[in-house]
């Protein structure tokens, strides 16, 4: 098998001709039916009713032509060391690099037709950045090898996955299939007997009356006989016959579909291996999926009552990017496949980064120093009285306007003169609604026990669970080591009781675990945070930097210059369009409008100023030895830390004429812990950055900062006429041209993108100062994208996303020499 680079370009015929026949089944459907009904049709739209099927017969050539542009820009590459997909359609192309060693999940699926006629399939590659971000080779020839052969440079690139050892087998069987389509079927015997209640007639009566209210005489368009009422309820009892007709074939569709549905679970195996996952399905359509165990991060265990009972349940696992996950359905003896499967992870971590070709090198990945011992487990509950008054404190709305209504209809009755029995039918009312709450309250408060009494939650040092075992059962698990950030949720009912909410968050899911209605247990946070490596011996308080807020109510104003400019200017533009439509009025309620421009805005500034003034001296940031702590809230308190090696990007926002700004640390799955009236924002930024490279993911070493800053230029004219371009692709921009073109130039001179040595940083902006910066041990895959703005000055955008975040984290827009980019980037990220 060749070893370098292959290019492969999809089957042109199914590429082209498959998605445009979908698209004309609907239309080609839709034009007959016109045709049948061209009558009524012609009646209800008149002369244009001839739009409708030309529609139709333009929709599917339309789709052919993107089909056609879309096969000429898409060619496939397959390297050693990482998969290029690129793409695009009439206006557009776009480019898709992911390397191996951050591919999460690979599926081999081949559609039966495709698979009977070609011999072709889709291979798809899943990163660890987001679900919506991977690379789909759709349509190529011999998917199965294509499959294995990125398995295998996988396996060169430092993942094990040689299947030495089978540690479990499951099929879900019959019982497993049935239970999966339960809620199918249910809907198919409900329809089946509303179908089979409804009265049918003879099919002939729909065509035999040649002067009677029939479908003929309605297509021909012979509305007379419609005139009377009687025949119009005859009419419509003949074409129920109709209805009898396509409700059968639908049923009889849906029976075989499940039928089929059936046939297909049954296929469904699941192995475990001693260091891979997959996962194979289809009856007629083929489907395989892996995942390395090394880059697993979370499980889930759900085991709804009616699967419980027959001994089945439902596993998702959960690799280190949100949404790469396998769902192991009705998996019988599920609980102990589970239990395997965290006997293996016990025994895996992910290679480092830059091992050696075919060999692990096993890491745990803690900035902190090992403990002398290991961290014991920890198993606690809810606090039964907590979760009961959040259930209480729920109805308390409601009950309060319940209790007060019947004062108010006495006080009503004297005002309005209601009579007693209005008065009294008044209160019963509210004590019938007041019973009702009662109800709902003992309700909540019945499952707020029974839901505390079924909770358990616990951590060690590998891994953190929530469980819930009732009817129903649900375990779901993070690794510690893939913990992104953690929470620490305080509002004034959890002061009272002296409880807590701690909500963790994972590279590997957009779900959290929340630890809700615990303890306020120090001792408990303690060991979390140790467990976590948020921690580190006797000086882990004592912060190396200060992230402490400087709030002044001018930098506050500063923050928030759109939002307060916003009301006095929606004033003035009232003002100018009075002015120009009643000049004598405008000038008689001037005065009227200036305070109200002025006054109402002033009003709800000084308060609000106010406020936080008091939220921002209760802030506290600072920066550890592999850690950042931010605390603050008044009524709503939190704590949020993560560890410096999650933290993906830095993003920062300098005020207007100000040193100060807002710092943003991103730290995966969607969350970012803020800081805002930051002074001497720049050099924090610059500091933060540093400190990134002193903890790296995955447990690489740690890299020197280099000297020098080489700059990647923009090319004020290609970037100037890009973005006016895309500016000016709606009509009525036409009119804002002056501004708006000044204001691109503008923006473009202040525009700066640096490729340095350690990372990507990007700064931009003219009243505020964005700057954001992405460092390349922390890249997870790039893309490029070009639109019709694009292509006259040969510009494109580069778009750089980082392991676990779920959008993308930088982006180079509109630069000249974006392959020069590229390749810069690509070889500083092959070499971190």
């Amino acid at each position: 098998m060749s070893k370098s680079a292959t290019t492969i370009r999809p089957m042109m015929r199914p590429f082209v001709l498959r998605p445009t026949g979908w698209a004309a089944l609907p239309a080609a459907f839709v034009a007959a039916a016109s045709f049948f009904f061209w009558a009524p049709l012609s009646m209800a739209l008149g002369e244009w009713a001839f739009l409708v099927p030309a529609v139709c017969a333009l929709i599917p050539l339309l789709v052919l032509v993107e089909r056609i542009a879309r096969y000429r820009k898409t060619e496939y590459v397959v390297r050693p060391d990482r998969l290029v997909v690129r793409t695009g359609s009439i206006f557009t192309k776009r480019a898709i690099e992911l390397d191996l060693e951050n591919v999460t999940l690979v599926e081999w699926h081949s559609p039966y037709l495709l698979r009977l006629f070609y011999g072709i399939g889709h291979v798809t590659a899943q990163e660890a950045g987001s679900a919506t971000q991977n690379a789909k080779l759709a349509y190529v020839e011999e998917p199965e090898a294509l499959y294995r052969r990125i398995a295998e440079y996988m396996r060169e690139r430092g993942f094990s996955m040689q299947r030495a050892e089978t540690v479990r087998q499951e099929r879900p069987g019959p019982m497993g299939a049935l239970l999966d389509l339960l809620g199918r079927i249910a809907a198919f015997i409900y329809a089946v007997g509303i179908f089979g209640a409804t009265e049918g007639a003879d099919l002939w009566t729909l065509f035999a009356d040649d002067t009677g209210p029939s479908l003929l005489q309605l297509l021909e368009g012979n509305y007379e006989v419609f005139s009377d009422t009687a025949f119009a309820v005859e009419m419509l009892a003949r074409m129920r016959v109709g209805v009898f007709v396509l409700g059968g074939l639908g049923l009889l569709g849906s029976g075989l579909y499940l039928t089929l549905t059936y046939i297909d679970l049954l296929r469904r195996k699941y192995t475990l291996h001693d260091d891979v996952i997959d996962y194979e399905d289809g009856f007629l359509t083929k489907t395989l999926r892996f995942i390395p165990l090394e880059n697993l991060a979370d499980t889930k265990l759900s085991r709804p009552i009616h699967k419980r009972l027959f001994g089945f349940g439902d596993l998702k696992v959960s690799s280190r990017g949100a949404g790469s996950e396998i769902v192991f359905e009705s998996l019988p003896r599920g609980k102990d496949f589970a239990a395997a499967l965290e006997g293996l992870l016990e025994k895996t971590e992910r290679p480092a980064a830059g091992s050696d070709v075919g060999s692990l090198e096993y890491v745990v990945e803690h900035d902190s120093a090992p403990s002398e011992s290991s961290l014991p487990a920890r198993t606690f509950k809810p606090k039964a009285m907590r979760a009961v008054a959040k259930s209480l404190l729920g109805l308390a709305p409601l009950t309060f306007f319940v209790l007060v209504g019947p004062f108010i209809a006495v006080m009503a009755g004297d005002t309005i003169e209601l009579g007693p029995f209005a008065i009294a039918s008044f209160g019963a009312l509210a004590l019938a609604a007041l019973v009702f709450i009662g109800g709902f309250g003992v309700f909540g408060v019945a499952s707020a026990l029974i839901k505390t009494m079924a909770t358990d939650y616990s951590f060690d040092e590998r891994r953190v669970s929530e469980t819930f075992d009732f009817l129903s059962s649900r375990q779901t698990k993070f690794s510690v080591d893939k913990i992104t950030s953690i929470s620490v949720l305080r509002n004034p009912i959890d002061r009272v009781m002296d409880t807590m909410t701690v909500r963790l968050r994972s590279i590997g899911t957009a779900e959290t675990i929340d630890l809700q209605h615990i303890d306020h247990d120090l001792e408990l946070l303690s060991e979390l945070r140790k467990a976590l490596g948020l921690q580190v011996g006797k000086d882990a308080r004592a912060a190396t930097a200060s992230l402490q807020p400087d709030y002044t109510m001018l930098g506050e104003l500063k923050r928030h210059i759109g939002v307060f400019a916003l009301v006095p200017a929606l004033w003035g533009v009232a003002a100018l369009v009075l002015a120009l439509v009643d000049a004598p009025t405008a000038v008689q309620i001037s005065p009227w409008v200036a305070g109200l421009s002025l006054g109402v805005p002033l009003a709800l500034i000084a308060p609000y100023l106010l406020w936080r003034g008091v939220y921002y001296r209760r802030f506290h940031g600072s920066l550890h030895d592999g850690y950042v702590d931010v605390t603050g809230g008044v009524f709503f308190r939190f704590q949020h830390l993560s560890a410096l090696r999650h933290v993906k990007a830095v993003h920062s926002v300098e005020y207007p004429l100000s040193n100060h700004g807002d710092l943003y640390l991103a730290t995966g799955g969607g969350f970012s812990i803020g800081v805002a009236h930051l002074p001497e924002l720049a050099a924090r930024h610059r500091q933060i950055d540093a400190r990134l490279g002193e903890h790296p993911p995955r447990g690489g070493a740690a890299a020197p900062t280099p000297d020098e800053r080489p700059r990647q230029p923009v090319g004020y004219a290609p970037h100037v006429g890009t973005e006016l371009l895309r500016h000016l692709r709606f009509v009525f921009t036409l009119f804002t041209l002056p501004v708006s073109g000044s204001w691109v130039w503008l923006v473009s001179t202040r525009t700066d993108y640096l490729i340095e040595g350690d990372r990507i940083s990007t700064a931009t902006g003219i009243v505020y100062r964005r700057r954001s910066s992405v460092r390349f041990d922390r890249i997870d895959h790039l893309e490029t994208g070009r639109n019709f703005a694009h292509g006259p000055f040969g510009t494109a955008d580069v778009e750089v996303y980082t392991v676990g975040s779920m959008a993308c984290d930088l982006t180079l827009r509109a630069i000249a020499q974006h392959d020069v980019a590229m390749e810069h980037i690509r070889r500083r990220t092959e070499t971190r």
